[in-house]
């Protein structure tokens, strides 16, 4: 995970890169604020508190609320922007 330096005024926000190879799980995990997962490259699975699995791929996100619990699963060897 790689984390990218803030920009402009915007106040609290942050960008990391999570680079993950074929397999690589992100532990279901509560979001710290509003946030944004989109996937650049390579593809997996998101899940939500619902544990209900949607496919995302290139250029597709998935958008978080503060405190709800989430994960990711790398089908592909991926890279996800998360804002």
């Amino acid at each position: 995970m790689a984390t990218l330096a803030p920009w402009g005024d915007v106040a609290g926000s942050r960008v990391h890169l999570a680079y993950l190879t074929k397999g690589a799980v992100l532990p279901k995990h509560p979001a710290v604020g509003p946030q944004l997962f989109v996937v650049v490259s390579g593809s997996g699975l998101v899940a939500g508190d619902d544990d209900e699995q949607h496919p995302l791929g290139p250029g597709q996100a998935a958008r978080w609320n503060a405190g709800e619990e989430h994960t990711f699963w790398a089908v592909q060897e991926s890279v996800a922007a998360i804002v």
